[in-house]
C-alpha cells in the first residue's frame, strides 16, 4: 500500500520509516523547492531521543547536536543550593536531550539518507510534487 506523507522533515522521514518497516510504500511531499542544509533548532527530549535510537541515527545525531554546556543549581524552597550539576548530566539523567538542526533528517542530509535509503522513501519537492499530484489526481 503507497501511503502519502505531507512533509519532509524529521517527522516526515521518521514515519516514512516505521511505515516501511510495517510493509508500507511511503512517498514524502514536500512544498519547499528543495531540501536545504538550514532550518530551525529543535530541541528532542527523552521520546525524541529514543526514536533516534530506533531510528539507528542516534549516535550520528550527538555528534552533530549543539553542545549544552549550561550549569544548573537545584535549590530548596527557601533558595538553599542543594546541587549544582551539568546540564549534560541531568539530560542523561532524564533520558536524554538533544538540541540539533531541523535539517539533519532530511534527505541531502548523511541521517536523512540513512533513513531515506533504508525505508525506500520516494521524496517530493517543490514544482515537480506540485506537478506529479496533479498529474496522479486525473
Amino acid at each position: 500500500m503507497k501511503i502519502v506523507i505531507n512533509g519532509g522533515g524529521i517527522a516526515g522521514f521518521a514515519l516514512a520509516h516505521f511505515l516501511s518497516d510495517r510493509g508500507m510504500i511511503p512517498i514524502v511531499i514536500e512544498r519547499a523547492p528543495g531540501f536545504s542544509a538550514l532550518g530551525h533548532v529543535i530541541s528532542l527530549k527523552a521520546e525524541g531521543v529514543h526514536v533516534l535510537d530506533r531510528l539507528g541515527i542516534r549516535a550520528a545525531c550527538e555528534a552533530r547536536a549543539q553542545p549544552n554546556t549550561t550549569m544548573m543549581t537545584f535549590s530548596t524552597a527557601g533558595g538553599i543550593p542543594l546541587r549544582t550539576m551539568q546540564a549534560g548530566q541531568f539530560d542523561t539523567a532524564i533520558g536524554g536531550y538533544l538540541a540539533l538542526r531541523r535539517s539533519i533528517c532530511t534527505p541531502r542530509s548523511t541521517n536523512g539518507f540513512a533513513i531515506a535509503s533504508r525505508s525506500g522513501t520516494d521524496a517530493r519537492c517543490g514544482r515537480f510534487a506540485r506537478m506529479r499530484r496533479a498529474s496522479t489526481s486525473r
